[in-house]
């Protein structure tokens, strides 16, 4: 005789098993992330003393980490602009589409997940520059630009010749 799992159970448990494997994933994943840390810590440390044993005197504190460019997606050049084509490809010349519209249909045709509210305020980031940048290059109009978070900016395509 089987005994039937009760299916909030059933949910349970899988919820469960998923994100174990999630989580073993992100470990194996850190695991030579955390390796090569301790390497730089300790090539920073023996470049800290050398700098102190030179002859011109200069203390590590002095010296100021050099910025680098983030790169605010990791999704491959050109995808972006290419869902958002889609996007504005699917209307026609009169109507008028808001960024968020935009946002959200680049965000459900890429799959993209989000662990933090930052994370998807830097990728509308992304995508409000290709609009721009768009908008300059006048394949887009902007009918109304956005006002200090408040007011979504409008677009629309132009008149097609």
């Amino acid at each position: 005789m089987t005994i039937r799992i009760p299916a909030s159970l059933n949910w349970l448990v899988k919820k469960f098993q998923q994100t174990e494997t999630e989580l073993a994933q992100i470990e194996k994943e850190l695991q030579p992330l955390l390796i090569k840390k301790s390497e730089l810590l300790e090539l920073s440390k023996s470049l800290s003393l050398v700098l102190k044993e030179h002859e011109i005197s200069i203390t590590s504190s002095e010296i100021p980490t050099k910025q680098k460019y983030i790169k605010r997606t990791s999704i491959k050049k050109g995808v972006i602009t290419k869902k958002i084509y889609e996007c504005l490809g699917t209307l026609d010349c009169s109507t008028i589409i808001s960024l968020s519209e935009i946002v959200d249909y680049v965000i459900d045709n890429l799959n993209i997940k989000f662990y933090c509210q930052l994370e998807k305020t830097n990728f509308r980031g992304v995508i409000r520059n290709r609009m721009k940048s768009l908008t300059y290059e006048k394949k887009v109009i902007l009918v109304q630009p956005g006002v200090a978070k408040k007011v979504d900016s409008l677009y629309k395509l132009p008149n097609r010749k």
